[in-house]
């Protein structure tokens, strides 16, 4: 077994968080001559304060993007919600993917991303689970059809690590960590959910910061869309 193989398997054996495991995921996507890489759920109760549940490996301009949907409607994002198979970009300005979208692309390339490739999972319920990994430069299309059977394997394993989190075994919520979650990610602000719950603000941040605390994510809104992900807030 190769050394990145055999690192991401044993790593991955050991994560604790949902962005450990893309940290793990990273480090194989290196092995392979990429720089950066994500994971991007769909969530089955759409929350528009929060956008999509995103973890990558770098907190840039794309990353919230990502999250904001500002890429719902390019090819890779409409192709993996809708296959499984591998979708590759090179990140030239001749690649067909710029062609379709140039203004979008040239904004991607711009951010320090150019080269990459996607793969998603679709369960039953319709909904999409994508990872992608993406380069500082362009990488032609034979060298990215050379690694894919490789990054297939990567997908996978991370696909699988990723979505054991919705049937989490250590983590619960209270009904109360729940709802403030739920309405923050409705909208609703800290006063009026202290007005709508019959709570004080102390009571309310102290709710939150307990929420957080268990979901071992300091971000609010990663916090509310990873509650939603793991059947929390439905």
């Amino acid at each position: 077994m190769n050394n990145w193989k055999y690192d991401l398997f044993t790593g991955l054996g050991n994560v604790s968080t949902m962005q450990d495991v893309l940290g793990t995921a990273t480090r194989a996507a290196h092995a392979l001559g990429f720089d950066y890489c994500g994971w991007l759920s769909q969530l089955a109760q759409p929350l528009p304060k929060v956008g999509h549940l995103c973890f990558t490996s770098i907190e840039d301009a794309v990353h919230e993007r990502i999250r904001q949907g500002r890429y719902d409607e390019t090819p890779a994002r409409r192709h993996c919600a809708a296959k499984t198979s591998p979708f590759m970009w090179t990140g030239g300005t001749n690649d067909s993917v710029f062609l379709q979208i140039p203004d979008i692309a040239e904004e991607y390339y711009s951010s320090g991303h150019r080269g990459g490739w996607a793969q998603s999972v679709i369960l039953d319920d319709g909904l999409s689970y994508m990872f992608y990994t993406d380069s500082r430069d362009e990488i032609p299309m034979h060298e990215l059809e050379q690694r894919s059977p490789h990054l297939t394997w990567v997908a996978a394993a991370v696909h699988a690590r990723m979505l054991a989190f919705k049937t989490p075994s250590s983590v619960t919520l209270t009904f109360r960590e729940r709802d403030i979650l739920r309405y923050l990610g409705e909208g609703v602000d800290l006063p009026d959910i202290c007005l709508k719950m019959k709570l004080s603000a102390e009571t309310v941040e102290f709710h939150l910061e307990n929420a957080l605390y268990k979901l071992e994510i300091p971000d609010i809104r990663t916090a509310i869309a990873q509650a939603s992900f793991m059947g929390f807030l439905h």
